[in-house]
Parts: C-alpha cells; structure tokens; sequence
C-alpha cells in the first residue's frame, strides 16, 4: 500500500482529510472522496481535475499534490 492512513483531519463536503505516512516514512495529507459521491462521475472528475491543477503549482504556502490515486475503487488525492 502507498498510504498509511494515521488519523483523519477533518471531512467535508465532498472529502475526508487525513495524516497519513507514505514509503519513504514522510508524513503527508491524503484527500478521499467520500462514500456518497463514488456513483458520481461528475464529482470524480472534479476531484481528478483538482488534482491535476494543483500539481502544476509549485508554491510555499500551497499544499504540493502528487497526483489522484484509487484504493478500493475509491479515489484520493
């Protein structure tokens, strides 16, 4: 597995946020799309487009994402 999951942040709308640790032992902020909008292909596409946007922004007060992963056909950024 990538993710650690640790404890969870906070939860929102449309994401949970969670302390997790990944291979390298870092500890990093995983967002999983909530149960209710798995069926939703809109809301997945927003989550995968947010993930994407962020990625091309390099800045120190913006969160660095990595990219859109699925765990048990669940996807996280």
């Amino acid at each position: 597995m990538r993710f650690q999951v640790l404890h969870v942040i906070n939860s929102g709308t449309y994401g949970t946020v969670c302390l997790a640790r990944d291979r390298a032992g870092r500890e990093v902020a995983i967002k999983v799309l909530n149960q209710e909008h798995l069926d939703n292909e809109r809301v997945i596409m927003r989550l995968r487009d947010e993930a994407a946007l962020l990625s091309r922004i390099d800045h120190p007060n913006i969160v660095k994402v990595h990219g859109c992963y699925e765990i048990y056909d669940r996807p996280f950024i």
